[in-house]
């Protein structure tokens, strides 16, 4: 249970930080800084032009994605790969996550990314080190 319990506290922590890098590099290419968020309320919601309740229900949905798949790398990483750093197993997690939203999910929603392929798998990247680099240290201090 604790270890379920640091997956999602980590994901959530991770995952804001990768909506705040998303929508820094959107903001520095010249778009609006809440466009990778009008991008996810998009998918939503049919008519999303930036209302509370479209960013909140985007922002709630991108959370409630990274919590669940924190919870996931924990299990995996503790069922496959125990003995790799949680870094370097939330490095390749992360990068797994972006191959699958840009070759199955964007193609099965027919989207297109709001990113880059570079940036987004930058943030991709970002995202599954710090979960890896936060519940490995979870890890190690409930093991004290």
């Amino acid at each position: 249970m604790k270890r379920t319990a640091a997956g999602a506290l980590g994901g959530l922590l991770a995952g804001t930080v990768l909506a705040v890098a998303a929508m820094t590099y959107s903001m520095l290419s010249g778009k609006s800084f809440i466009a990778p968020a009008l991008w996810l309320a998009g998918l939503i919601f049919e008519q999303a032009s930036g209302n509370e309740l479209a960013l909140g229900s985007a922002a709630a949905l991108h959370l409630t994605i990274s919590a669940g798949l924190g919870m996931l790398f924990v299990h995996v990483h503790d069922l496959l790969v125990p003995s790799t750093s949680g870094a370097l197993a939330g490095v390749v997690y992360g990068a797994l996550i972006y191959v699958i939203d840009r070759l199955v999910l964007e193609p099965a929603l027919s989207v297109t990314a709001p990113l880059p392929l570079a940036a987004g798998l930058f943030v991709h990247l970002l995202y599954g080190g710090m979960l890896g680099a936060l519940t490995s240290s979870s890890e190690a201090e409930s093991s004290r």
